[in-house]
């Protein structure tokens, strides 16, 4: 994790079966172009439960207000739109606020979080 994430969205969603190359292809490719611009994107990981056949997506942000903005993004809606055909069901994105951040070498508090009412709800459109 790093040390400048104050924001973790964490997003679920079931992935038709068969689909799930198709899925983490889609990530790696329209990914990267689509958070270069955006300062406070810091990472982001894709993960599988191969049991449920669910991908969850944990992206870090230096700032939650940031990916608020950038989720409202047309480019953002799009890309999602684009997923829609590999899942079966609506995504579940929840952002979470880092309170105590890990490494090998660090452990540190964030400072406090911003307030609820600026929180992102879930939204068929967000992966």
């Amino acid at each position: 994790m790093n040390e400048h994430a104050r924001a973790v969205i964490k997003t679920t969603v079931a992935v038709k079966p068969g689909h799930l190359e198709a899925v983490a292809d889609l990530f790696a490719k329209t990914n990267p172009p689509l958070v270069a611009s955006e300062p406070d994107w810091l990472e982001a990981v894709m993960t599988c439960d191969i049991e449920s056949n669910a991908v969850t997506v944990l992206a870090f942000w230096s700032n939650p207000a940031s990916y608020l903005r950038f989720s409202a993004s047309a480019a953002f809606t799009q890309t999602m739109r684009d997923f829609a055909p590999h899942l079966d069901g609506a995504p579940v994105v929840s952002l979470s606020h880092v309170v105590v951040g890990m490494t090998q070498d660090a452990v540190w508090r964030a400072p406090q979080p911003m307030a609820r009412s600026a929180q992102k709800t879930s939204s068929p459109d967000t992966v």
